[in-house]
Order: structure tokens, then sequence, then C-alpha cells
């Protein structure tokens, strides 16, 4: 059981609203909550609050699509990046996302170039430090002769999802998502540090005390000493993202009726593509490359070579 504050009667009322600040659903807000402070029917209060809540009913997002194929959790923070582009009220923003630990990060872009790119993620790894492995689409951005430089000059594995199977890259669907919801409220800012400093449903962790090893402070009261580090997250979130990665491949193999794995391709084999215009199977294709634990291939086509799923 976590150590709580206590709020006395007199001070509850703007507690509920400040635990809602990021407008999120009312599972983490209670589990926020069960981090930070206690009344006798706070639990209640909250489920009132966010059932009635009309931003929440405005902007929900849509539903996540559950993986297919669950990702390994790395071995430690910041080691596994997806980046991805975000297009909102006619502004563009940098949206980064550490498998780890799903912490978040948002950033504002005066332009979509390479350049720009590149410039926010040194900013961000001046903060963070460099991650192993960037995951990314095929945008021009990301497929430029300059970023390629930039991840080379860095010593940066960069992977880019099939244009054709996008959820291949799904944390960064993911965290478009949520970056969208958090951009959605007028003070983004202060919502994007209550989803960092929440419980995340996958790790069962914060993304901030799972990146950082720590709790971070927000306006919700905290006792002193759970701001002090903590050493034994590791185990716990590694047991959560195993359960949570278990229950998506269940529900999307069931509603899917994906029972067995398509068969492996190798090098040589001859393939048939569905055409982009005519949606009909009559591109041939030889595959020259596999990847095979990520399902993915390299497919000569008369129009040159495709990364495909």
């Amino acid at each position: 059981m976590e150590q709580r504050v206590v709020i006395p009667e007199s001070e509850r009322a703007q507690v509920p609203g400040k635990l809602h600040k990021s407008h999120q659903g009312i599972h983490k807000c209670r589990k926020f909550a069960q981090e930070t402070v206690w009344w006798p029917g706070l639990s209640t209060e909250l489920k009132n609050l966010i059932s009635n809540c009309k931003i929440c009913q405005e902007s929900r997002p849509e539903q996540r699509r559950e993986p297919l194929q669950p990702t390994e959790l790395p071995s430690r923070p910041w080691k596994k990046l997806s980046i991805d582009l975000l297009e909102f009220r006619k502004k563009s923003y940098l949206v980064v996302m550490d498998y780890y630990s799903r912490w978040l990060e948002i950033a504002f872009m005066s332009n979509t170039s390479a350049n720009t790119v590149i410039t926010k993620l040194r900013v961000i790894f001046a903060t963070h430090g460099l991650p192993d492995e960037l995951r990314s689409d095929n945008g021009p951005q990301f497929e430029s002769g300059e970023f390629q430089r930039f991840v080379n000059e860095l010593d940066i594995k960069h992977v880019t999802s099939s244009p054709h199977f996008p959820q291949s890259n799904g944390l960064a669907e993911s965290g478009v998502k949520i970056a969208k919801h958090i951009l959605q409220q007028s003070d983004w800012t202060s919502t994007l540090m209550i989803y960092r400093a929440t419980p995340h449903s996958s790790t069962n962790v914060s993304p901030s005390e799972a990146l950082m090893n720590r709790k971070i402070r927000t306006q919700v009261p905290m006792l002193e000493s759970q701001l002090m580090s903590n050493r034994k997250l590791h185990k716990k979130i590694s047991f959560y993202d195993a359960n949570s990665k278990s229950t998506a491949k269940l529900y999307f193999d069931r509603h899917h009726g994906a029972k067995t794995p398509l068969p492996n391709l190798s090098p040589g084999s001859q393939v048939l593509l569905k055409d982009d215009n005519t949606d009909k199977w009559t591109t041939k294709g030889t595959v020259v490359g596999a990847d095979i634990p990520n399902r993915t291939y390299l497919v000569s086509t008369p129009t040159g070579v495709k990364r495909l799923s």
C-alpha cells in the first residue's frame, strides 16, 4: 500500500480537478490518486467528475488498435524510441515516445524539414541522452540523406515501418493519439506533466518514475518520501508490460482470426504484390532481404525495392 496524504475536508474541493487535469480516464486518475492522496469517497468523487466532464466527452480519442505482434520490452529506459510527426490545428509537432517508460516528448516545429526534426531531437537527446534505436514511418524527413547522416553520426540504429503496415510501429501511433489528446487541452504543458506522473496502463508505473527512477512533483499533494528514488522498478515494469502485451495479443488474434503465422519467405522467393491503383495482386516481385523476427521483407519490383510486412 502506498503512503498517501490524507486531505482534510476543507481542502478537498480542488484536488479531484487537479488529478483529472490531463483528462485521462477513471482508471488512470484512480491510479494517480492511489499513489498520492486519500479521503473517504474520493474514488466516487473522481468517477462522478469524469463521467460528467464535457471536455472528455467531446475530445475522447478513438480506442487504440492493439498490436498483432507484441514488441519486446527494452532492457533499460531510453534505449528504443518511436518518433512521428503530428499536424494539429495547422501546427506541426514532433512526437517522441520511449518504448520502456512510455515517457512522451512533444516539440513544436516551425516546419517539417529533416533539419528541423534533427534540431528538435538534438535538444531532447541533450536532456535524456542518446538512444540505441529510433523507429519511424517512411516520411520524407526520415528517409532523407540528411537524417541518415545524423543517425550515423550519433551511432543510432534507424528502423522504418512498412508504409502498408503502420501498426508495426504501434507505439508511435499510440504516442500520436496521446499527444493529440494532450494538445487539445488549454494548458497542454501541465496536462503533459500529469500524463508523465500518472501510472501507465501497460507498466503500472508512471513514465517519470520508469525513466528517471523518481516521481515528479505536481500540483497534487505528495509526501516528501514519495519523491525519493525507487530502486525496485524494473521487475514491476517487466511484469505488467508482459501481462499487457499478452492480453493485447489475445484480443487482436481473436478479433482478426489470426491463428498461425504466415510462412516465412527467403531471399529469391517470387511473390505477388497488390497494385495500389487497381487493388489487385498483379505486381511481380522478388524477395531480396528478410528480417524474419519483425516479419519485414525487402522486395525488388519493376519500380524499385520496397520494404513490406
